[in-house]
């Protein structure tokens, strides 16, 4: 901590999170830190590793409001985990704080996750968060397609009509294996998508600050 004191300047910071009682006295000067380097922040990537120590975790998580009347500066939030596996039950502990914490980011323009929660989808509101364009994170659903023309989907879109989710699906079944699929042609997934699948509701030529490829499916609300 003394050495990132010392870069005032700094906009950009990757840090690992290390959940071990051996990392325990650190964590309140980490969590101190954060608290105060989000409104100099403009991209923040915390990588969770197992362990045990989930409360400062927890309280990591909470000091990215900030302590200020001030919104923080953060434009790219990024929450991973080593490898992309190994530390996500720690990371599903770190959603509430999250939820709870969003309305605060009022900058946010990029958010990534490897799980989502109920909580932190309804947390996700244009009005509250006006810079949001893209948000990422994986579902637990073996039908991306059934889960994508859910009413949990569609809220998000009508409070946030010019955002972009990225979904990644643990799926066990193609196409031609899931009911839903059979029943819904309207909408194809054969693949597992390795990149996500992007879900929208504008009309793709509408301002919404971001470039659409093809492939990407268009939420009719």
């Amino acid at each position: 901590m003394p050495a990132l004191l010392q870069c005032p300047s700094l906009r950009t910071l990757f840090l690992i999170v290390n959940l071990y009682s051996s990392t325990e006295a650190f964590m309140p000067a980490v969590t101190e830190y954060l608290r105060s380097a989000v409104y100099r922040l403009e991209e923040l990537v915390l990588e969770f590793r197992e362990g045990e120590d989930h409360g400062a975790a927890t309280n990591l998580v909470s000091s990215l409001a900030g302590s200020r009347n001030a919104a923080p500066t953060l434009r790219i939030l990024n929450f991973a985990t080593e490898n992309g596996v190994y530390g996500e039950d720690s990371l599903r502990l770190m959603l509430p704080p999250l939820a709870a914490t969003l309305h605060r980011l009022k900058h946010l323009r990029t958010l990534c996750l490897l799980a989502v929660s109920n909580d932190l989808l309804e947390a996700l509101d244009g009005k509250v968060l006006p810079n949001l364009k893209n948000v990422t994170f994986g579902v637990g659903t073996n039908c991306l397609h059934e889960w994508a023309h859910g009413e949990q989907v569609s809220a998000v879109f009508r409070r946030c009509p010019r955002l972009h989710l990225t979904a990644y699906a643990h799926q066990s079944d193609f196409e031609s294996d899931c009911l839903y699929c059979q029943e819904h042609s309207c909408h194809t997934f054969s693949t597992h998508g390795g990149d996500g699948w992007t879900l929208f509701s504008h009309s793709k030529h509408a301002r919404c600050g971001v470039k659409h490829r093809d492939g990407e499916m268009r939420i009719s609300l």
